[in-house]
């Protein structure tokens, strides 16, 4: 079996690079021999069947760039060719021209990348003024993840990006795995979910299927002071109850003075899950679904339903006592996150949040645990679920003159290699593949199949396992 342990993970931030895709084909790791004039892949089936394909493909009207080597062989490009990329600025990315994943893509397709960054928090109005324009300022390839639909029918409409149909048809390796390998696993049609309103697809996307992203409602408590306590894990709401009671009254942080926080939030979406995983414990409601579920063939609204208002009542109680802070209802992420990190003795007890990502101190993230779903007074224990959906990713313009190479580019982005380096950082340095390894050797999580139990996890396949060692 084979395992990926990940090392110094703190100094991956600057060395990950352009995160386009993150959609991998495993058992393939993009490693080639050298043949002829490019690389063959190191699967000699794989190799022949792409280039039936490509024959196939040929003869019935699809043309290959003939500077192109057959699909499935690198260097993909023949002969060196300069692609444009439109990218968001990135405060993590040192430089989006020398970065690892640049290096790796550029040696693969034999191409040149030539960076055009837009300001992060203007990329879409960016885009729309150069379409106002006549588009003649679009670069060959934007990378904009998570693009609106929207945004992608306007490109679309005015034709200024092209259709890719035939490019995932006739020229695809590592999409076409990821999306086989999703479909036969998950059945989830991805290439069925990217296709526009007017039947085409006009994006590559990324993809992150996770075991624990849809479960998003999450509550994290600080171990030390349950320690201290000698209070175990909540299960109930009233353990809930009791746990942060304790946390305010009996001085968890050991310093004589009541300063501690039993439960803090924020108002943006990851720093208000607290209260969808406390309601939970009373009826379904699901704040990224906007609160509709399903009962008896219908669709219902949770904060209708009786069991809502005893709900709001409890964390009312939570309030009125001091277990939760008021200001978890208004304040913003950066204040939550300074609140948390602040300097000097431990102030917070509990939190909402997808994971403790933004916890500063790399030993302080590790003192955090997972908390199971409440059970409320009647029994109910429902999880707050959003299914992983593809993500927009990239689109071709009509002004690349090499829309294939463009493509095949792009396509190595979903290769297993080149998705854990976007995630991880470099191989060697950040991260090594371990053969045969058991998995108390490597006790920061093990992803499963299309998943990480930590939701870390960005891969199509095999079991893995992940070190921080």
């Amino acid at each position: 079996m084979k395992r990926i342990a990940l090392k110094k993970v703190m100094a991956v931030i600057l060395a990950a690079g352009m995160t386009m895709s993150l959609l991998s084909g495993c058992g393939s790791t993009g490693k080639t021999e050298t043949s002829g004039q490019g690389q063959e892949t190191s699967s000699g089936a794989q190799q022949a069947s792409t280039v039936q394909e490509s024959d196939a493909a040929a003869e019935e009207g699809f043309q290959h760039d003939p500077n192109l080597n057959e699909v499935g062989v690198e260097p993909i490009a023949k002969e060196k060719v300069t692609l444009t990329v439109g990218v968001a600025q990135n405060a993590n990315i040192q430089d989006y021209e020398t970065n690892t994943l640049t290096t790796m893509i550029e040696e693969a397709g034999n191409v040149n990348l030539e960076f055009i960054e837009y300001p992060s928090d203007e990329y879409a109005q960016k885009l729309r003024l150069q379409m106002s324009a006549g588009g003649e300022e679009l670069p060959d390839i934007i990378i904009y993840s998570g693009m609106a639909d929207a945004l992608i029918s306007e490109l679309a409409e005015a034709e200024m990006i092209i259709p890719l149909d035939e490019y995932y048809d006739n020229c695809s390796v590592y999409y076409s795995e990821g999306f086989k390998r999703v479909l036969e696993n998950s059945g989830i049609d991805l290439r069925k979910k990217l296709t526009n309103s007017d039947g085409h697809i006009y994006v590559t996307c990324r993809y992150n299927e996770t075991i624990t992203s849809p479960p998003y409602a999450r509550m994290w408590v600080y171990t030390p002071w349950l320690e201290a306590l000698d209070i175990e894990a909540p299960t109930t709401t009233e353990e809930f109850y009791d746990m942060l009671y304790a946390f305010k009254n009996q001085d968890p942080n050991g310093n004589g003075i009541a300063d501690e926080i039993p439960l803090l939030g924020s108002a943006s979406s990851n720093g208000s899950y607290y209260i969808d995983y406390i309601m939970g414990a009373f009826v379904e409601r699901n704040s990224r679904r906007n609160y509709l579920f399903a009962e008896d063939g219908q669709l219902k609204l949770s904060y209708t339903q009786d069991k809502y208002k005893e709900g709001v009542l409890y964390m009312k109680s939570l309030v009125d006592d001091g277990l939760l802070e008021p200001v978890s209802f208004t304040q913003t992420k950066e204040s939550f996150g300074a609140i948390v990190n602040a300097e000097g003795d431990h102030l917070v007890g509990a939190f909402g949040y997808l994971s403790p990502s933004f916890v500063v101190d790399p030993e302080e993230k590790n003192n955090w645990t997972l908390l199971s779903p409440l059970t409320g007074p009647d029994g109910t224990c429902v999880i707050s679920y959003v299914t992983d959906e593809p993500a927009n990713n990239a689109v071709i313009t009509s002004n690349c003159e090499n829309a294939e190479l463009a493509f095949r580019v792009l396509d190595l982005f979903a290769r297993e290699d080149m998705t854990i380096t976007s995630r991880w950082g470099k191989e060697g340095e950040n991260w090594v593949y371990v053969e045969d390894a058991k998995f108390d050797q490597y006790v920061s999580c093990q992803c499963i199949f299309d998943g990480c139990e930590f939701g870390c996890s960005h891969y199509f396949g095999a079991q893995r396992e992940l070190s921080e060692t």
